[in-house]
């Protein structure tokens, strides 16, 4: 079983202390390390590396110094990026999806010229209204999205662009693709601030959910200009793991998929909602980057193939499916 391995790191210009940060580069990733080495040896397998060796060429890891556990007093100087005049015009908030397509989506963004504010919480959609009820350091989730929206209209920020793990925060459940990739995990119990208590499997808490992320979203577009980044398909399996094993057993790369109809059913009344705002409101621009995995033609969602490995564990991107997504995300924001 492999598992983060969490250590505290020290941000260089902030004084607090982050410790949701990997020292590898992703569980998957160090599980798929020793299933390769421990594999090869075996004798008469004709196991070849090169295959393998494709799993780690993604540069996995919690991407930035602006995942915090905390709300923050910004600006975090680590976090601001100027363009060649000196300005920003976009700030990204989200969870841990967002930072997870940072490194990639950040320097696209330079290379456009685009100067940009970057805060992520993990675990935190960026809905003001909501809040976690599940343990940890959720109950701060409406603090820090005020905070970082309080910042972007004292500082004339143009354009927001809105990435998280909707699909979860409303279902509660962890995701099951029907294969035999099943997320490990308690549910998540998101919920509206105001309330004192919750339960993950109440119908209820899902129209207070639902419901939230249209009114908030709505709010937001009279202020900003919003980019909608649409659910990344979650996986369900450990894909550099699950690759792994593939590769050695088959002995010759392996594609790993997933169904398009069970990201269709997961995200169904979120990308309903998101659709509708993108149509209703001439201001908000959707980010449809599942187009980048998923396919009408086959049914099928692409975890990896020979070109790479796209996620560094079950849900999270790698860099490499960072790639793919950064081009719609700009795109989406100089529209």
């Amino acid at each position: 079983t492999w598992r983060w391995v969490e250590q505290p790191f020290r941000k260089r210009a902030n004084p607090v202390l982050v410790t949701r940060r990997s020292v590898f580069a992703a569980s998957g990733a160090v599980g798929a390390v020793f299933v390769a080495f421990g594999l090869a040896g075996h004798p008469g397998n004709g196991f070849e590396w090169r295959p393998i060796a494709k799993i780690f060429d993604n540069g996995g890891v919690l991407n930035t110094n602006c995942i915090f556990n905390e709300p923050q007093n910004h600006p975090v100087l680590d976090c601001l990026h100027t363009n060649k005049s000196g300005s920003i015009s976009v700030m990204l908030v989200g969870d841990s999806h967002g930072d997870a397509m940072s490194n990639e989506l950040g320097s696209l963004l330079n290379k456009s010229n685009i100067g940009f504010y970057e805060t992520y919480k993990s675990g935190c959609v960026p809905i003001p209204t909501l809040r976690r009820f599940d343990g940890g350091d959720f109950n701060t989730c409406p603090t820090f999205n005020e905070r970082a929206y309080d910042y972007a209209r004292r500082v004339g920020i143009r354009t927001i662009v809105l990435t998280g793990r909707f699909p979860l925060n409303f279902h509660g459940s962890r995701f099951n693709n029907g294969e035999g990739g099943v997320e490990r995990g308690s549910p998540a119990i998101s919920d509206l601030d105001i309330l004192d208590t919750s339960s993950w499997n109440d119908p209820a808490r899902r129209v207070r959910v639902i419901n939230a992320y249209e009114v908030e979203i709505r709010r937001l577009a009279e202020i900003f200009n919003v980019v909608l980044v649409y659910p990344v398909p979650e996986a369900g399996w450990n894909v550099p793991e699950r690759t792994a094993k593939l590769v050695y057993f088959s002995n010759q790369e392996q594609d790993v998929t997933t169904s398009y109809s069970r990201y269709k059913e997961r995200t169904l009344e979120v990308n309903a909602v998101f659709d509708r705002l993108v149509s209703d409101l001439p201001n908000v621009i959707g980010a449809r980057v599942h187009e980048a995995f998923c396919s009408d033609e086959t049914s099928r969602c692409i975890n990896a193939d020979i070109d790479g490995v796209y996620y560094r564990d079950d849900d999270h991107l790698s860099n490499t499916g960072g790639r793919l997504v950064a081009p719609i995300i700009v795109e989406a924001i100089e529209a």
